[in-house]
Order: structure tokens, then sequence, then C-alpha cells
């Protein structure tokens, strides 16, 4: 439920987010009417079986039955948009997933990365502070975002060049130059 102001545009006000990972519907039932919005980490809510990995279907029951009562956002790290070889597919796909049940209000992921060479390594590392990360990035940023097919501007930039960087300073590197 995206809150929308009287002139059309949405509020630009900030939100009261909480996180919710599953397993106690009577507190989301209790905590959903006092935030502007529920926080959905699908690194939490995963599962694998195999190679198959899949979200909770009885966790993600539990969003849908607060959804027309409270935004809903998502934020992770799985994606690995910062990995050489190619971000996280698996979790892409989860992510699509969840993009396409819920009108999710935003998306955003932290810029780093957690796999190397196709396999997790249990942690999440930022990307080094040089030119070839930010090329790297922006590729991988420009096709992230045509895949998901909506606003996935609002990225956890994490610390480039040395500095830490607003959204809107990020979203300016994404520009090419000329």
């Amino acid at each position: 439920m995206a809150r929308v102001a009287t002139n059309g545009h949405r509020e630009t006000r900030p939100l009261l987010a909480v996180t919710y990972e599953g397993d106690d519907p009577i507190l989301l039932e209790r905590i959903a009417p006092l935030v502007d919005a529920i926080e959905i980490t699908p690194d939490a809510i995963a599962r694998s079986e195999g190679k198959r990995a899949y979200l909770r279907t009885d966790i993600l029951d539990e969003y849908a039955a607060v959804a027309q009562d409270v935004n809903l956002i998502v934020h992770g790290v799985g994606l690995s948009i910062g990995s050489f070889d190619r971000w996280n597919e698996t979790y892409l796909q989860l992510l699509e997933g969840l993009l396409n049940r819920f009108d999710i209000l935003w998306h955003s992921e932290h810029l780093g990365y957690t796999t190397v060479a196709g396999e997790n390594i249990g942690t999440m590392l930022p990307l080094p502070c040089n030119e070839e990360a930010l090329d790297l990035i922006r590729a991988s940023f420009t096709s992230a975002a045509e895949r998901l097919s909506r606003g996935t501007d609002l990225w956890n930039p994490g610390q480039l060049r040395g500095r830490l960087l607003g959204i809107s300073e990020y979203l300016q590197l994404q520009r090419p130059s000329g």
C-alpha cells in the first residue's frame, strides 16, 4: 500500500519501518498498524533444498495478510551486485518472485559481494574504492534494473572512493559522462 499525498505524489517524509522475518503472525498483526512499512529480507526467509532455493510460502502468506494495511519494502545483501563474475542468479530469481507477488514500495540492496566464483562466502564484503569497481557495478546495476523491470534506484551505495555517497550522488555516477 503506497502512501500517496492528495496531490498525487508519494510522500517524502521518512517512513517508520520494522524488519519482520516471519514465524510470529500475532506479532506481525500487532506491529503492522504502528509502522508505515514492513521490511522483507529475502536472505532471512529463503530456504534451500539441494540446489533449489525458495522463499518460505508460510511467511509470504503472513506478509500477504497485512499487505493491504502497510507498505512492504525489500532489503537484502544476497544479490551480490559487486561480484566480479556476476550477481547471485538464484537470489535474483527469488527477488523476482517476491516483486511479482507483492506491491513493493521500494527495493534496496547492499552494494557489496557475497559470492566469489559462484560460491557463497558466508558474509558480505565491501567493494574496493576504485574505477574498476565502479565500472563493474555500473554495468551490473543497469542489467539488474532492466531485469527487475522496476525502479531499482535505492541501492545502498556504501563507500566509494574513500567517502560515503548518498543515493543521489551514486545515481549521478550511473549516468554515462559526455
